[in-house]
């Protein structure tokens, strides 16, 4: 397995993998941008709800990057005490603030412009992609 520090362009996968057919993308923090969204939604939202954090948009996604939705409000849990939503309608609501978010937003401010080529490269080649992400399917999003 090979990491990649930049955005390879095709040419350099196919140096790595001369039979490479397929290239599987994580979503979150590779593909798209979305570190400083969830940041940026979680201080709408406890905004929206006056939840007074400790921390700016930044700090926030500096402390918990890389953490689930449900790890981050579980350690935020001591500025919620007064709110009576459990944690997965939290999620749910974070989540629809994101997506508000992500459909204002032009689409270099979601996904690199570089990522984008890479994408384009691929497909045009007749290569196929496919998206990895552990991110919960919430079917309430739509």
């Amino acid at each position: 397995m090979h990491e990649l520090k930049n955005i390879p362009t095709l040419s350099d996968l196919l140096t790595i993998n001369p039979g490479l057919k397929t290239v599987f993308f994580d979503m979150d923090g590779t593909l798209l941008n979305t570190e400083k969204l969830h940041s940026k939604a979680f201080m709408l939202l406890g905004h929206h709800l006056k939840i007074k954090l400790p921390y700016t948009a930044h700090e926030l996604e500096e402390r918990f990057k890389g953490q689930s939705d449900e790890q981050v409000f579980t350690n935020i849990a001591p500025w919620l005490k007064h709110i009576t939503l459990t944690i997965p309608e939290l999620i749910t609501l974070k989540n629809r603030t994101l997506l508000e978010m992500i459909v204002k937003l032009a689409s270099f401010e979601v996904i690199d412009p570089g990522m984008l080529q890479l994408l384009k490269e691929i497909k045009q080649s007749g290569r196929s992609f496919a998206l990895i992400t552990s991110s919960a399917r919430y079917r309430d999003w739509e």
